[in-house]
């Protein structure tokens, strides 16, 4: 218990302290979430993916194996919620906003802070990777799942994407990966390039943590629990076990399989409520559904950290 505790303290209040502070100062000084989100998308992100990919010692087996454990369990839980949902008699659309609610999680503003502070440098490599494939399944599968009906769907998701500077960030961290440059250093005259960079990517955790805050004290609706509850049951505690299933049948425990599972354990994304209500959709459900997984992931990551980390995680950092 006092192990439990311990974790709790030092990885979940945190993060939640600085969620707080952003809901606090937005409350009385109405911060310009537009601003916050533009200097998180077209700054702060494409920063930490730069350097993560950059710096990242993951083999290239690795880095597919990743890949195939955030799709499974996507395939194996979004098709059984969708399936739930439709025994509620729900419309196409409530089920496909809600079955996202559970597929699609909060791998930036929240899996960063986290992995950091549960995993140290390692856990940030692992999540730059989770960033990766969850950006690019936001804005392709998530765009495609939630536009069903509407035009312009695939054309709409590649153009999106490709607006933003996250795919050519992390295609130049690739590419720097492969060099050795990082290793060895930069030359004196691009050294100050580096340091910028590195900088940019180290305010990504306390900005994103506070405009998260206020992005949900912005609108803390009630929810109608008999379709939200299993959406949060879901998205907290069986996505991560599916993810869990899938990244031991593929010989990844104990690393990187701890690093999946917890990041698979944060709340849903709010780029989801962002695509919902850019399509013209009702944003209330997925609304609630960020908000409340958010609130009550502060209770459940705890817990499945200090799971794995009964089950070896401990050393996990350990390079």
């Amino acid at each position: 218990m006092n192990e439990l505790i311990t974790i709790f303290l030092e990885v979940v209040v945190p993060g939640m302290a600085l969620m707080a502070l952003g809901a606090i100062v937005h409350r009385r000084k109405s911060l310009n979430l537009d601003t916050l989100v533009k200097l998180n998308l077209y700054a702060f992100v494409p920063g930490f993916l730069f350097v993560r990919v950059a710096e990242s010692k993951f083999g290239w087996e690795t880095v597919g194996l990743t890949a195939v454990v955030m799709l499974l369990p996507m395939l194996l839980v979004g098709g059984s919620t969708f399936l739930l949902l439709r025994s509620f008699g729900l419309s196409y659309q409530r089920q496909s906003v809600n079955t996202a609610g559970t597929l699609f999680f909060n791998a930036g503003n929240f899996g960063i802070p986290v992995a950091l502070l549960a995993f140290g440098d390692r856990g940030g490599e692992v999540q730059a990777l989770v960033v990766v494939y969850m950006n690019t399944l936001i804005f392709f599968a998530g765009y495609i799942l939630l536009s069903v009906g509407h035009e312009d769907g695939i054309k709409g998701a590649v153009r999106r994407y490709f607006s933003m500077p996250m795919p050519y960030a992390i295609a130049l961290g690739f590419a720097l990966r492969g060099t050795g440059w990082v290793e060895a250093g930069p030359p004196i005259a691009l050294a100050w390039i580096w340091t910028s960079v590195r900088l940019v990517s180290a305010a990504l955790v306390p900005v994103a943590l506070i405009t998260l805050g206020a992005q949900m004290a912005s609108k803390t609706p009630w929810p109608n629990w008999r379709i939200t509850g299993p959406i949060v049951t879901v998205k907290l505690l069986v996505f991560p076990l599916a993810t869990g299933l899938v990244a031991y049948w593929l010989g990844l425990w104990p690393w990187p399989a701890a690093g999946l599972i917890l990041a698979s354990a944060a709340p849903t994304a709010v780029n989801i409520m962002l695509l919902t209500m850019e399509i013209g959709g009702d944003p209330d459900e997925i609304t609630s559904c960020v908000f409340w997984t958010t609130v009550l992931s502060s209770a459940t990551v705890a817990p499945i950290l200090y799971a794995l980390r009964l089950l070896g995680g401990s050393a996990l950092p350990t390079p």
